[in-house]
């Protein structure tokens, strides 16, 4: 008798997982919006984590990379950064680009996905929470409900979404409920995502138009040779060091941040990174600079020398970073 209740229990149960789990994970998805969009070309790329992204090019928009310091040493990524975005006259930063590093899934999820690559799998998963009729024709009730737990993975707070098509690879575009976008780039099982960020609304960033300009890299060499040409073209104004603003430095800034996401076991990096940053705080043109803005630099300088210290620590360019260090922080006499 017991072995019978077992049987019909387990029978019950297969059933019921079958029959009544898909329409429990779909009670669970708010309701959204899936639209197509199309790639555009952009100039004032920078690899940040090996996604090319622009940076903000509106009239009078300060942009600020921030390095943040977790403890290392970072063998191939740092974390994150963040770029700080600070509109005309604004003394603070209400909007924000975090950059991610690359993460890669092994989780059972994913593992569903079998030859098809990350980033297809999830676009996949997107369109058949939207659409059910949009799944394969003879795909098994296992491949629906892992479709599900993956389209849930991505959509808590999501009303509206974006797959843009690049050379056959999917990347996804979310938009939240708040005023937040992510856009997830992948390669294989690797993962990339970008955050647009802000506090009361946007007003200097266009996450949909930043999305569509940006794409990931095919290499780590790629990057690595795109940063270098760049910076070998940067040239300082001839006004004078001293007198150097945001507007005159957040390139060669933001291309310094994309070389330490790119390739943060190296010193070189945050050393020049340091030093324009420890530049620009001393400089007279930011005399009237906001509280804010000023330790957006001092803290890049703080972390270089941490993550110098990290790779590099018996070299040269660590200490002198140690020592632009001590001139930020040193009491006035």
């Amino acid at each position: 008798m017991k072995r019978t209740l077992a049987v019909f229990s387990l029978i019950a149960l297969a059933l019921a997982t079958r029959f009544g789990a898909e329409p429990l994970l779909r009670s669970g998805i708010t309701p959204f919006s899936l639209d197509v969009i199309a790639p555009s070309a952009g100039t004032d790329l920078v690899p940040f984590f090996e996604v090319m992204s622009p940076l903000p090019g509106a009239e009078g928009v300060r942009a600020l990379p921030e390095l943040e310091y977790k403890k290392g040493p970072p063998q191939k990524y740092i974390e994150r950064l963040v770029v700080k975005v600070f509109g005309p006259g604004s003394l603070d930063a209400q909007e924000r680009v975090v950059f991610h590093g690359r993460r890669t899934r092994g989780d059972a999820l994913i593992r569903w996905a079998k030859d098809e690559d990350g980033a297809s799998f999830v676009a996949h998963a997107l369109r058949f929470a939207h659409s059910p009729g949009l799944v394969e024709p003879g795909a098994g009730w296992i491949e629906r409900l892992v479709l599900l737990l993956e389209a849930r993975r991505h959509l808590s707070g999501v009303r509206q979404a974006w797959i843009m098509d690049q050379a056959g690879t999917p990347a996804i575009l979310l938009r939240h409920d708040t005023p937040h976008f992510t856009a997830i780039f992948a390669r294989k099982k690797s993962f990339y995502r970008i955050d647009w960020i802000a506090d009361r609304g946007f007003r200097w960033l266009d996450p949909l138009e930043l999305f569509a300009r940006s794409f990931v890299v095919e290499s780590r060499r790629d990057a690595m040779e795109y940063l270098a040409g760049n910076l070998a073209r940067v040239r300082m104004k001839e006004a004078g060091v001293d007198q150097a603003a945001i507007k005159d430095v957040q390139w060669p800034l933001s291309l310094l941040a994309g070389l330490i996401s790119v390739d943060p076991s190296s010193v070189d990096g945050y050393f020049h990174f340091a030093g324009i940053s420890a530049l620009l705080f001393k400089s007279r043109a930011l005399d009237a600079a906001s509280a804010a803005t000023l330790d957006v630099l001092r803290n890049n300088v703080l972390a270089s020398e941490f993550y110098a210290r990290d790779v590099a620590p018996d070299t040269e360019k660590t200490r002198e970073i140690g020592r632009l260090v001590r001139s930020l922080t040193r009491s006035p006499e």
